[in-house]
């Protein structure tokens, strides 16, 4: 792994995605490639600016909106025939919902609070909607689990920021069910991924990330009701 050379190599990505495309426009794979660049690249300018407490860059905002776009693509192509599942739209809807949560980031730092708002919602629709395909799925295709312990973790995600914003302008009967819903999505994460030979669910989404998170909102959740 070259740092330096990041930048080039996510252009050479996305160059060879839009060549992809460019010979097939119903090629969903390559859309969902191309997303992940834009993502990769809006969350490392967002990364930078929370580090150095500077302004956002606004090239990041500019990457989460052509994400979102790509995405939004996919849900308008023609469903792939003779497959009992379209999985590709449904990682699509997926893959928006951390798009709209990545731009609702960046408007949260950007102190406007109602647009980011609007982005986190839009975010918790469309993975509260994937969440049910997967719950649907995963008894007849155990490999889908993984899909449906990530969008338990990205509903947390996207409800914590929602408690977020509505606690940084002193909305606490807002905040505190967001904070609430935040655990819930994240305890679901822990409980359908708990029994899971999948590493990459016991190491990376539950070990890392879920359970430290449901510990966290649950402590500030406490806190903020002992204080109001």
């Amino acid at each position: 792994f070259q740092p330096e050379r990041q930048a080039e190599l996510w252009q050479k990505a996305e160059d060879s995605y839009r060549k992809s495309i460019a010979l097939n426009d119903q090629y969903a794979k390559a859309y969902l490639g191309l997303g992940s660049v834009y993502i990769k690249r809006s969350s490392k300018l967002l990364d930078a600016a929370t580090i150095s407490k500077e302004n956002v860059d606004p090239r990041s905002l500019q990457f989460a909106e052509q994400a979102i776009e790509v995405y939004e693509k996919v849900l308008e192509l023609k469903p792939n025939t003779g497959q009992p599942e379209n999985i590709d739209q449904d990682l699509a809807r997926l893959a928006l919902g951390i798009a709209y949560q990545q731009k609702g980031a960046i408007l949260y730092y950007e102190k406007d609070a109602d647009s980011a708002l609007s982005a986190f919602e839009t975010s918790i629709q469309n993975l509260e909607s994937v969440k049910q395909v997967f719950e649907v799925s995963v008894s007849e295709h155990e490999s889908y689990r993984r899909y449906l312990v990530q969008s338990h973790e990205y509903l947390g995600t996207a409800y914590q920021w929602r408690g977020r914003v509505f606690e940084s302008i002193q909305d606490f009967d807002q905040a505190l069910p967001a904070y609430q819903k935040s655990i819930d999505a994240f305890n679901q994460c822990v409980v359908n991924g708990k029994d899971s030979p999948d590493l990459i669910i016991q190491n990376d989404i539950i070990a890392k990330y879920c359970q430290p998170k449901l510990e966290e909102i649950q402590q500030l959740y406490n806190e903020l009701i002992g204080g109001n």
